[in-house]
């Protein structure tokens, strides 16, 4: 929305603010369906991930619709943005015993295609492909693979992900992030 404008120290504070929107009214709704569920006689379990699924739903198909109608609006959007947020709050309302450590090959193979996934946007995904949509959901289905294998079978990207360069670029992404745009 401000190409051809000056670079600006501020210009990657718009993913900080989606995100501190996220941390203020995620817990207000997650508060709101398990009070509503427990005054209404229901798992509070089973409101939250209904209303978590629903939220990514409607976001998703906003998203997609948005990104084909004006995708730079659609990439600076809350609305648009917090299926995002919304995967990874099911994968962590699916418990530990969804994702508890494993060390079955089904888990190994589930970790690489998610890692797969992640690499193949960051090769692929260029200026011309329209984001977020439907192409968000490649890099963002990938890393909740990623995060629900928990893999430690023997086979699994484990190692390759916990060596120093790996965790020190996890450590520092959003610095990393920010820098690219800056001369």
């Amino acid at each position: 929305m401000a190409e051809g404008e000056a670079e600006s120290p501020f210009q990657h504070f718009w993913s900080l603010s989606v995100e501190e929107q996220f941390y203020f009214i995620w817990p207000i709704m997650i508060g709101l369906l398990v009070f509503g569920a427990l005054h209404a006689g229901i798992k509070p379990r089973a409101a939250v991930l209904g209303g978590v699924g629903t939220l990514l739903v409607c976001s998703l198909g906003y998203s997609v619709y948005l990104t084909e109608q004006n995708a730079g609006v659609a990439y600076f959007s809350t609305f648009t943005r917090m299926w995002e947020f919304a995967v990874g709050a099911l994968v962590a309302a699916l418990g530990p015993r969804f994702y508890a450590e494993s060390r079955t090959g089904f888990s190994a193979v589930m970790a690489w295609v998610g890692l797969l996934a992640v690499a193949g946007a960051v090769l692929t995904f260029d200026g011309k492909t329209p984001f977020p949509g439907v192409a968000a959901a490649i890099p963002v289905v990938g890393t909740a693979l990623v995060i629900a294998a928990h893999s430690k079978h023997r086979f699994s990207p484990d190692r390759l992900l916990g060596l120093p360069i790996m965790r020190f670029t996890g450590d520092n992404s959003y610095a990393i992030y920010c820098g690219i745009g800056q001369s």
